[in-house]
């Protein structure tokens, strides 16, 4: 808990909040919602945040602005009228805030900011109540998955 509240502490206290890139609401919430029907059965708050990362990378790999990355078709669940809170009160869009201020804290310099999902990891499939996360577009590949190798700030 404390580490999932350092980014936004740091954007708060320390004058980041002036910066052009502190993301917008309209980002949030689209990153909420994605993640939100894509992965609202999971019940790892990293997976969840690899799903939003997946989308993050995608923008890196020139796919287009998040909206588009979002909203393109057959790409990701969005629904614009979706309300990103689940059945046992988690609210996505806490998760998307956190990982859009690692994510803008990242591109500016800052290690240890904490990514739980490689930059080249741009797909993802569910299998069994879970998200697997791969750097093919192959889904039937099982060489290319993510392993969760990477320290999370989302899990004790």
């Amino acid at each position: 808990m404390i580490n999932l509240l350092l980014s936004s502490l740091l954007v708060m206290n320390m004058g980041f909040s002036s910066l052009p890139n502190v993301p917008s609401q309209q980002d949030v919430d689209l990153l909420a919602k994605v993640a939100f029907l894509e992965a609202r059965g999971v019940p790892s708050v990293t997976e969840r945040a690899c799903v939003m990362w997946t989308m993050l990378n995608r923008v890196d790999a020139g796919y287009g602005s998040l909206h588009h990355v979002v909203t393109a078709p057959n790409q990701f669940a969005y629904n614009p009228n979706v309300y990103p809170v689940n059945s046992h009160g988690f609210d996505f869009r806490w998760l998307a805030r956190d990982v859009l201020i690692r994510y803008e804290l990242e591109k500016l310099g800052f290690t240890g900011m904490t990514r739980v999902l490689p930059k080249d990891f741009l797909w993802f499939n569910g299998y069994k109540g879970h998200n697997r996360f791969r750097n093919v577009f192959d889904c039937n590949s099982t060489s290319y998955r993510w392993d969760y190798s990477l320290q999370s700030p989302y899990e004790s």
